[in-house]
């Protein structure tokens, strides 16, 4: 068979020390060490990077190119092995952030009005109800349910934005007057307004319905789930008949305030409800712009899931010199005129947690890899040829397992037991988003925490992962009743729950 030269992926490049960067866009002639050969059936980076603009439409893609992947893989060509994980985590936000109509079909074009994508989903609200109940069917009444069992009246399609945590710490209208931040994630983010970021988690109606078909949404149809012998195994994607799989999105929202300087043109937008005011218990509507969005899907390639995360780009620097419609353009999360404060702290970690709150400076640990950028290069650049909001946004890098059916390294078997942790050697081996997981981000710290409860002491730099986060998500194994009629959940082992923390976290025992 023909060969024929091209240039090497930028990644690898970089790795040898940062030369050759722009080799993905820029013509000329490479050097005999900057030479590989490939079959000619064998797209090159540049033909997949710039098959991307094409690719950014309303269509949530199943998975990578498995065929193209399984080539990459026995040419040992890794770099190119994770751009087609990029494109892949640009495609799906694109899809997801997609404008549709009532039906829920998508609109010709990106800029077309029109709810998005996501907001069809269910979000945990709707999924893990009050004492256990059963949850309306996919398609219905988006947070009725929670909201009616809260009291609280709203209609259909009522956005409401309770959540100080990127995993949990929804308000419980019944019994507390404080948001219940018990998360592994420690406190809330302050912007640089002094107001709290909002979370949400959506699910799509793959993982919904595998939920409510196995009576995963309380406690106690998880006990008795276990207590049958199953085994919680979210669907993959199916090519046949173009189910997409399990998909979880969590969503990073600020409170949007031109009079302190935000530019909500940059932003992608909600109208909510909030809660503030002196005891964080007043409902206020407020319009809240998109900051953050982790995207995590389980597919054929990836059993243990394709973890991405987004970040919008004025979030931790801007340019100082640049103006937006002659406004200056705010960072959002740091102040880089006050250098010497400390970063990744929370500004309050006792309740009541308010607005109004001093800022927390917010410094992210993990650079976004040089390849990665000129990814989100092209992308950014045809979305704002389309006028799209979306390229205000920046992919920071996409972790997937490099080898699924490699099993997780026991704690104490440094450093496999943390690059390893989740099992399948995922790559790469630490990723979050700084605006969901800020204080997972200790830096140089003790082995034992980013292992399955280990507790080697030996120092090491981490910041903690997705999937080696989530690994840990156990489910409901039994349920015990005590002499009093109270109820204890049984949790099974790291793994259990199948990379989710929802069934652990959000679901409640039947009434």
């Amino acid at each position: 068979m023909s060969q024929r030269r091209i240039w090497i992926f930028a990644a690898s490049l970089a790795i040898a020390g940062g030369a050759g960067v722009t080799a993905l866009t820029s013509p000329g002639r490479p050097t005999q060490a900057e030479e590989v050969k490939v079959a000619d059936d064998l797209p090159t980076p540049h033909e997949l990077l710039a098959a991307l603009p094409g690719e950014l439409t309303p269509r949530i893609p199943l998975d990578v190119n498995r065929d193209l992947q399984k080539k990459l893989v026995d040419q040992k060509k890794f770099a190119e092995e994770q751009l087609l994980f990029d494109l892949l985590s640009w495609r799906t936000f694109v899809a997801l952030n997609w404008p549709v109509d009532a039906a829920g079909n998508p609109q010709p074009r990106i800029t077309d009005p029109g709810r998005k994508l996501w907001d069809t989903w269910k979000t945990d609200l709707d999924t893990f109800l009050p004492d256990g109940a059963k949850p309306a069917p996919w398609g219905s009444n988006h947070l009725n349910q929670y909201l009616a069992a809260r009291g609280i009246q709203a209609g259909a399609g009522t956005r409401v934005l309770d959540s100080l945590s990127s995993v949990h710490g929804h308000l419980n209208f019944k019994i507390s007057k404080v948001p219940d931040v018990i998360q592994a994630f420690k406190f809330p983010i302050w912007d640089q307004n002094g107001n709290m970021l909002r979370y949400e988690i959506l699910l799509n109606q793959d993982e919904f319905d595998y939920i409510v078909a196995n009576d995963l949404y309380s406690l106690d149809g998880q006990a008795a789930f276990s207590m049958k012998g199953g085994k919680v195994s979210f669907p993959m994607d199916n090519p046949e008949s173009g189910k997409l799989g399990a998909m979880e999105l969590k969503l990073a929202w600020k409170v949007l305030d031109p009079s302190k300087g935000d530019l909500p043109e940059r932003f992608l937008t909600v109208k909510a409800t909030i809660f503030s005011g002196p005891d964080g218990t007043t409902p206020t509507q407020a319009t809240l712009g998109l900051v953050a969005m982790h995207i995590s899907h389980r597919t054929q390639s990836s059993p243990q899931w394709i973890w991405s995360t987004f970040i919008h780009v004025d979030s931790l620097q801007t340019n100082s010199l640049a103006t937006f419609h002659g406004k200056p353009i705010p960072t959002l999360f740091y102040n880089p005129g006050n250098p010497t404060a400390l970063v990744n702290v929370p500004s309050q970690t006792a309740s009541p947690f308010l607005d109004g709150q001093t800022p927390t400076q917010v410094l992210a640990l993990t650079p976004i890899p040089l390849a990665t950028q000129e990814v989100n290069r092209v992308a950014r650049l045809e979305l704002e040829k389309r006028g799209s909001v979306l390229h205000y946004y920046e992919l920071m890098n996409t972790q997937w397992p490099t080898s699924p059916a490699t099993p997780p390294t026991p704690p104490g078997m440094l450093p496999a037991s943390i690059d390893n942790k989740a099992g399948g050697r995922p790559t790469p081996v630490y990723l979050i988003n700084p605006l969901m997981e800020t204080y997972f981000q200790a830096g140089n710290q003790q082995a034992g925490p980013q292992e399955q409860a280990g507790t080697e002491q030996t120092l090491v730099f981490g910041t903690e992962s997705c999937v080696g986060c989530h690994s840990s998500a156990p489910v409901i194994t039994a349920v015990t009743v005590g002499p009093n009629g109270v109820k204890t959940a049984v949790q099974g082992p790291a793994f259990s729950g199948e990379f989710s923390w929802l069934l652990f976290r959000r679901a409640q025992f039947t009434k």
